[in-house]
């Protein structure tokens, strides 16, 4: 018996274990266990990241709390929940008024989602530190050449040498200065106080925001110009005015950068450093360091990160720069330790007087800078031979000679420490008391400002 088979039937219908390829492609993500697998994975990540003891901060990672949540696992995650949520509500849960709120839910953590990962991928933290006030300074020793400083207390700039140099350093600054006179009297403004030291003269500048017709110059020890030189200024050629400070550089949180220039000039060139480390050291070697506490011990865990030139103008372009080593927490110290091939004679020496108080001493002897010290009641000088001694034990002539040729005055005379004792040393009388002189202290050794002793 044959048949026919029924067109009605057999159309459209696709053999038994064949899926059309789209749902097979979502299957995975048509599970709510799924979708329950990425949130517990989302918060044991989140939990970690944040909170009790850091992982992030591992050797292993050494990331700050925003590069961990932006970091691609977690990124991940993030989109595949979405999708997880989306494939889930459009098969799984018919749209109709009962299910709004779900739907409505689902969709916010999805625009959720969305939205910070937009919002994190164009943030940027930093710091852009501005002033309140930068001063410009303009004079002709300055050879055309504005100068401005930052109204901060202790700014300074030098500014020419020789019979040219400037010195500018802010003495002052009162955010609450009252105007004692004139047709503003009793109004507050901003006041700054520039000292100005020249080789002939030094001075001190006020300046007044918002009312330039106040400035005015003090002479220390004197006074206001206008008192003593019947003028407001010392010198009319030099003009000084205040403007708001304008912040052209924002410093990026949480970032490295190797800044250089050539000595002389005022822009700097920056190479960004890139993985490199922050939360915990790396050594080659403890040869390197001098650790003060060492618990945890300090373990060699050597980095080499290439830092290479990435503008133009870079004063090191060919040079090969390298970072081999990270400490938070350290400062840079010279020892000085046996071996060599040079003669270097070091003494290291401790003094203990009455009372307890113990002082420890270490003098280089053929450094002027280190052989001496307690201002040069100390010192340490190497000697080939014994005939060499003698000298040193003999105490050296210190003489003092006084000329004061208009009143005929021209003495040399060998002076000798001043006895030590309750009253001070009396003074010498000159040229029928025009001049007096007193010997109160000899130190040797003296350190200048270089550290030269004299």
């Amino acid at each position: 018996m044959s048949t026919t088979p029924n067109p009605r039937s057999s159309s459209g219908a696709a053999p038994r274990g064949v899926r059309k390829p789209l749902p097979l492609l979502l299957r995975p993500f048509d599970s709510v266990w799924f979708g329950v697998s990425l949130m517990v994975f989302l918060f044991v990540f989140m939990s970690i990241g944040s909170a009790g003891y850091l992982i992030r901060q591992m050797r292993l990672f050494e990331m700050t709390e925003y590069e961990w949540f932006h970091w691609w696992p977690f990124n991940l995650a993030v989109l595949l929940l979405c999708i997880n949520l989306t494939v889930v509500t459009v098969r799984r849960i018919r749209f109709n008024v009962l299910n709004l709120g779900v739907w409505m839910i689902h969709a916010g953590i999805i625009v959720l989602c969305i939205g910070s990962v937009i919002y994190f991928g164009r943030k940027v933290e930093g710091d852009a530190p501005v002033f309140r006030r930068v001063v410009t300074i303009e004079s002709p020793m300055h050879e055309g050449r504005p100068v401005e400083l930052l109204a901060v207390p202790g700014a300074r700039r030098v500014v020419g040498e020789g019979s040219k140099r400037v010195v500018y350093e802010v003495v002052e600054t009162n955010p609450s200065w009252p105007i004692l006179s004139g047709e503003d009297e009793g109004k507050l403004t901003y006041s700054v106080s520039i000292g100005v030291t020249t080789p002939t003269r030094n001075f001190v500048r006020q300046l007044l925001d918002g009312y330039p017709q106040y400035t005015e110059d003090i002479l220390p020890g004197s006074g206001r110009a206008v008192r003593t030189l019947g003028t407001r200024l010392v010198d009319e050629d030099l003009r000084m005015s205040m403007d708001v400070h304008a912040q052209e550089w924002f410093h990026i949180m949480d970032t490295w950068a190797l800044y250089v220039r050539e000595v002389g000039e005022t822009e700097w060139a920056q190479r960004p450093i890139r993985r490199m480390p922050r939360y915990n050291d790396y050594i080659a070697s403890r040869d390197q360091v001098w650790p003060t506490f060492d618990n945890p011990p300090l373990r060699p865990d050597p980095i080499d990160i290439a830092v290479p030139a990435a503008e133009a103008g870079d004063p090191l372009a060919d040079a090969n720069v390298r970072v081999t080593g990270y400490l938070r927490y350290a400062h840079p110290q010279t020892r000085l330790s046996p071996g060599g091939d040079m003669l270097n004679p070091i003494l290291t020496m401790q003094v203990d007087a009455d009372g307890g108080r113990r002082e420890a001493f270490e003098l280089v002897a053929f450094d002027p800078q280190k052989n001496s010290a307690a201002e040069g009641e100390l010192r340490f000088t190497w000697v080939d031979s014994a005939a060499e001694i003698e000298p040193l034990l003999t105490p050296s002539e210190r003489r003092l000679r006084i000329r004061v040729p208009s009143l005929g005055i021209d003495i040399d005379e060998v002076i000798a420490d001043p006895a030590m004792g309750p009253e001070e040393p009396g003074f010498i009388e000159l040229a029928d008391g025009a001049f007096a002189y007193s010997v109160r202290e000899i130190v040797d050794g003296l350190p200048m400002g270089d550290g030269t002793p004299v």
